[in-house]
């Protein structure tokens, strides 16, 4: 029911033009990790390799909205495990080869979800990001769904200045693509994230040994582990 509220939320904002998007750096490949991680305990229940691929020469610091760009792979993501029985998921990112000329410290970004899935219709693809759309319209229908999110996934990628479109193949699959524009990090608000980011990791590191050897102390147990690695021989040594 949250969910269902949050879509329709989102989907009024949108139509009534009073959504905006935020402009803080971030990092691509976290926002991409981000976004599949949730889904991995799905994927494993269901047998399916999920995994993101991204281009060499796509920017890896940029500013933009990575909440909204992550909602917008989250929906398309779980599209696709919804209509996947078996085979994968995978998202890819790059450079948009047909855009124009990067401007004014711009990016231009192509973003890919591949599946192996069930397809989609022909006659389907043309209403398909039209809100409260669903390929199954039957009462026993088995995909669950509100039918907003690809709608909300289409209007959020074209606030980015981008678009979305979808191809597809009956029985063998289906692979939605959107555009971005993004602006790119300056050098120092590179170097400022990265720091920033080495800060976050190390507090995390230091609470994740201080919570265990506290745990240690107060509930003290005897593990035996079996473990082939030097480093997570050291490391569990330390814990």
């Amino acid at each position: 029911l949250l969910n269902i509220i949050n879509d329709i939320l989102d989907f009024s904002k949108v139509e009534a033009a009073s959504l905006r998007l935020d402009s803080v750096s971030f990092n691509l490949t976290k926002c991409v990790k981000d976004a599949l991680d949730l889904f991995i305990p799905l994927a494993l229940e269901k047998q399916l390799n999920l995994s993101y691929q991204i281009s060499k020469d796509t920017p890896e610091w940029l500013i933009g909205d990575p909440n909204r760009l992550k909602q917008i792979l989250m929906n398309l993501v779980n599209n696709s495990i919804k209509f996947t029985e078996q085979g994968s998921v995978t998202i890819s990112v790059s450079l948009q080869a047909d855009a124009n000329p990067n401007t004014e410290n711009k990016v231009n970004l192509h973003f890919a979800i591949n599946d192996t899935g069930i397809g989609i219709p022909t006659e389907k693809l043309s209403n398909l990001f039209e809100p409260f759309t669903q390929l199954d319209t039957s009462t026993t229908r088995k995909y669950r769904g509100t039918g907003l999110g690809l709608a909300i996934s289409k209007r959020l990628s074209e606030l980015m200045g981008g678009t979305m479109w979808v191809e597809s193949c009956m029985s063998m699959g289906s692979t939605f693509h959107f555009s971005a524009q993004l602006q790119l990090c300056t050098p120092e608000q590179k170097q400022l994230m990265m720091q920033l980011d080495r800060r976050i990791q190390e507090h995390r590191d230091n609470s994740r040994l201080l919570i265990s050897h506290a745990f240690a102390e107060q509930y003290p147990l005897r593990i035996l582990i079996a473990e082939d690695n030097s480093v997570n021989q050291k490391v569990e040594r330390l814990l």
